[in-house]
């Protein structure tokens, strides 16, 4: 399926959706566009975030134990971040624009606090939850819909993880 792009630009979408009246081609463009955020954001979370690929040992029990970690963990910083979302839209309504609570400071924020908030009595666990909500509430970044910039491609990459984002679990 070809679709043409802000530029002028053509480009071709794969699918298996072939009935045109089930999903007219028109709405390809921007359901493709709203299916990449959700893949290269959980790609991004788990692999350069989370560091799902940096693991404490090389036994399969140590591989299970790091990834069950870290699967856990990313649940409970989104989680969090969703709370914190809602506390956050009622904070910046009167703003021009949308706010969003960054997931990276979500697990930063988590990482800190995980084994506090495991090991806390129900009382001290739900005032650590409130306390990390509010943080993360006021740790937010403005929603800029329909942002593009043009690829460079500075050859070959470096192995490891890419400098932006730092160690956060």
């Amino acid at each position: 399926m070809r679709v043409k792009l802000k530029g002028g630009e053509t480009e071709v979408l794969a699918t298996t959706v072939l009935e045109e009246t089930r999903l007219p081609a028109r709405l390809f463009k921007d359901l493709y566009h709203r299916r990449w955020g959700v893949e290269e954001g959980g790609y991004k979370v788990s692999k350069m975030r989370a560091e799902m690929e940096n693991l404490s040992g090389r036994s399969s029990l140590a591989v299970r134990q790091d990834m069950h970690a870290k699967v856990l963990a990313m649940n409970l910083a989104a989680m969090l971040r969703a709370v914190a979302q809602l506390v956050a839209k009622r904070l910046y309504q009167a703003r021009r624009f949308d706010y969003q609570v960054r997931m990276t400071s979500a697990l930063s924020h988590l990482s800190d606090q995980l084994f506090h908030l495991l090991y806390a009595s129900p009382s001290g666990g739900a005032e650590l939850i409130i306390r990390i909500i509010q943080r993360l509430s006021q740790t937010t970044e403005q929603v800029r819909p329909e942002r593009s910039f043009p690829r460079h491609n500075p050859g070959k990459r470096k192995a490891g993880y890419s400098i932006p984002y730092k160690r956060v679990i």
